[in-house]
């Protein structure tokens, strides 16, 4: 059975105030990078935001620039080939789980997935995880190594014992993206004339909103809004299928961040309002 030294436990301690010192998804990745590299000695790390149904790769974010780059050049390849790569039936089940758990190296350098993605980068074993963002999407975490030996017993185990607090650690980033986003929103609706704002869960349930926005809720929709209520219910069906309609446009990081939809226009008589959705892929609002 795996242990941990004292020595261990001291770098555990560190790698995890480290993560927990995040405050927004670009300091997340930095913080998850430099931990991870720190806890298990390992050759690229990546952040990569995959779609479940089908299992395809969405963007990506790797520890080193020059694999950013080679990455975003081979991510066709690898979406056309990903169905083949010995992890996927098992990686989204939050287990931690290497490349030869399930196949050998010669086995899996064989497939078309490494020669058409993975030989570019040089890597031949992988050990991964996968943090739940939302039903159909999770953040998936790899470490790789270009050869030697492979990822051990106890480096699972140390993965074992951080995901909860890379899932934390992701967690306040998202409150505190929230937070933010709600103060810009209410501020932008503030300043602009006639112009609210509200902030939504992805459900459409009202989070906030701005009193010019309760006005016009109520004035287009004749359905006085609160916070805590549920979007109106002729409003609602464009909300959440705008809402969960997958992203056009992303992040320069792994994960997406907001992403602006098509306007919807609402007439009344002479007049007309015009509905934005700006879409936070990361917290679901």
């Amino acid at each position: 059975m795996e242990t941990f030294s004292h020595h261990d436990i001291l770098a555990l301690n560190r790698a995890i105030e480290e993560l927990y010192g995040a405050r927004d998804l670009e300091s997340f990745y930095r913080a998850t990078f430099s931990a991870l590299h720190a806890m298990v000695p390992c050759d690229l790390c990546s952040c990569n935001d995959v779609s479940l149904h089908p299992a395809r790769v969405l963007s990506l974010s790797t520890s080193s620039r020059e694999h950013d780059n080679i990455s975003s050049k081979f991510l066709p390849a690898l979406n056309a080939h990903v169905h083949e790569h010995p992890l996927v039936p098992h990686c989204f089940s939050g287990e931690v789980v290497k490349t030869t758990d399930y196949a050998s190296r010669n086995q899996f350098k064989a497939t078309n997935v490494y020669n058409e993605y993975y030989r570019h980068l040089e890597i031949e074993t992988q050990i991964w995880f996968s943090l739940a963002l939302s039903q159909d999407n999770v953040a998936l975490f790899a470490l790789s190594r270009n050869s030697g030996t492979d990822f051990s017993e106890k480096d699972r185990l140390v993965l074992t014992f951080l995901k909860p607090h890379l899932m934390g650690s992701l967690r306040n980033v998202q409150e505190l993206d929230s937070i933010r986003l709600e103060r810009d929103l209410l501020q932008k609706g503030a300043e602009a004339e006639r112009q609210g704002a509200i902030l939504c869960r992805a459900d459409g349930m009202v989070l906030c909103l701005s009193a010019v926005a309760r006005e016009m809720l109520h004035k287009y929709f004749a359905t006085p809004c609160a916070e805590g209520d549920i979007l109106p219910e002729t409003l609602l069906p464009w909300f959440t299928t705008e809402a969960l309609s997958p992203a056009n446009g992303r992040s320069s990081g792994g994960l997406p961040k907001r992403v602006e939809r098509e306007s919807l226009p609402v007439a009344k008589e002479d007049n007309c309002l015009t509905i934005k959705l700006l879409n936070d892929c990361t917290t679901g609002d």
